[in-house]
């Protein structure tokens, strides 16, 4: 069995069926006692998505391993399909909307045929897509990804259709709403919400959505600034610095590395080897909204308290030096938690200073060691 993402915010039964009963072998051992064959082959049911989920008061039921509907054949239509009964059921669901080969076969056809990646035309590989995302951000909803078309690869959520990349995942209707501001041309964005959607997304856009240079709303308009003007040893490259938001306004600045945010405007330069752009992004130009809508506030918070550790260790490096100590609490073995605390710690007993000796770090850690230990005696 492959290994699933973990997802902290759909129910668990949906987790485990998503993950475990989208195996075709797994769903077919649920029916090795399947007792109206007669009525219902287990392979029909099998292909419609369903696995047998026992029986409650003598009634059989099975359940869809991708939208949860539970139900029992016994009280279908007279002569309905599984896939049949699958659609009236749960007309949403997205492995009878995009997978299932015995419904709306020709539809399915004729989208993948404007698919950019045809290979994710079907939804279970855009969820397998998943399976070795080590991005929390990314994969927490890979399954609301998986259903608005988009599946995961180089690091980003990738639209099979129109090729449309997004950093984080989120709800269904977030993710179709994203998909409308960046890619509003997106036949499977059309063909999936419609027109009226598509519309009235885009005016809602319009009133929150205000980049400060339209003109560079797009990513190639971006990626084309770089051209001729960014110097090859630079390690940021031009789509790394287009994806962040940046276009490249060298000869404005009279800067060979000056770049500017299409959004807020904000302008940065002197681009060090280590530098990540969406970070640089976030710490710089921390109110900018385009960083918001792309990396949303988990990647965000995450930067910054990295940030702020990083900081913090570099303040405690340099007051070592400047008062001649020959060692730092890293160098003793304490942890970043263990200094952040000790100097939050002594910047609240002294009215928000931060003239600290590193003895007076280590007593503040050492007083803590010694209550916890005698709170567990």
């Amino acid at each position: 069995m492959k290994k699933c993402p973990i997802v902290i915010s759909i129910k668990l039964y949906h987790l485990i069926d998503v993950c475990f009963y989208s195996c075709l072998f797994v769903r077919q051992r649920t029916f090795r006692h399947w007792p109206l064959e007669y009525l219902y082959s287990r392979n029909s049911l099998i292909e419609a998505g369903f696995y047998f989920n026992g029986q409650e008061n003598g009634i059989y039921k099975i359940r869809c391993f991708m939208c949860g509907i539970l139900t029992a054949p016994t009280t279908w239509k007279a002569h309905e399909t599984p896939v049949e009964a699958h659609k009236r059921l749960s007309k949403d669901c997205p492995y009878i909307r995009s997978v299932c080969l015995n419904f709306n076969t020709s539809k399915v056809t004729e989208l993948a045929e404007f698919y950019v990646h045809k290979e994710y035309t079907e939804i279970q590989k855009r969820i397998n897509s998943f399976e070795d995302c080590p991005y929390p951000e990314i994969c927490k909803e890979y399954v609301n990804a998986a259903r608005t078309g988009f599946f995961y690869s180089n690091d980003a959520l990738t639209c099979c259709c129109c090729n449309l990349k997004l950093l984080y995942s989120d709800s269904e209707n977030d993710m179709w709403q994203r998909h409308v501001l960046f890619s509003p041309d997106c036949i499977l964005l059309r063909e999936e919400k419609g027109e009226d959607f598509v519309k009235a997304e885009q005016e809602k856009w319009k009133k929150i959505f205000n980049p400060y240079n339209n003109v560079m709303k797009d990513v190639e308009s971006r990626i084309a600034t770089f051209q001729n003007k960014w110097k090859t040893t630079i390690k940021q490259t031009p789509e790394m610095m287009a994806i962040a938001g940046f276009y490249c306004v060298a000869d404005e600045d009279g800067d060979s590395d000056c770049v500017r945010c299409f959004y807020c405007n904000g302008g940065l330069r002197r681009w060090e080897p280590a530098d990540e752009p969406w970070e640089k992004h976030i710490i710089q130009l921390e109110d900018c909204k385009f960083v918001h809508l792309m990396r949303g506030d988990s990647y965000i918070n995450h930067v910054r308290k990295n940030n702020k550790e990083k900081t913090e260790i570099e303040k405690l490096k340099k007051v070592s030096l400047e008062k001649g100590n020959t060692m730092s609490l890293s160098d003793m073995g304490f942890s970043i938690d263990d200094i952040l605390y000790a100097t939050s710690t002594f910047s609240e007993n002294s009215e928000g200073s931060c003239d600290y000796e590193i003895e007076d770090l280590l007593d503040i850690l050492i007083q803590r060691h010694e209550s916890t230990k005698h709170q567990n005696i």
